[in-house]
């Protein structure tokens, strides 16, 4: 979310997001749930990585919230390494 530098308002969104899940999509003649996991990363203004740094620790941390369960969310924050 671009311009987002406030964690406690990304947890807002991220938790009001994961609210919405597991919804149940038609498949065929059954109802198959489908749930979310998200990875978040923060960095300041002066300290940009590239896009590809972005986005590679939003995907590790993805793959952090999937490994801890369904419809999960891992914040990973550039500030802090």
């Amino acid at each position: 979310m671009p311009g987002l530098s406030d964690r406690k308002y990304a947890v807002e969104r991220v938790e009001a997001l994961l609210g919405q899940f597991p919804i149940l999509v038609q498949e065929e003649e059954k109802r198959v749930p489908v749930s979310i996991s998200i990875g978040v990363t923060f960095s300041e203004d002066d300290q940009f990585p590239s896009y590809q740094e972005l986005y590679e620790q939003a995907d590790q941390a993805m793959y952090q919230a999937k490994r801890q369960g369904r419809d999960q969310y891992v914040f990973c924050d550039i500030r802090e390494m």
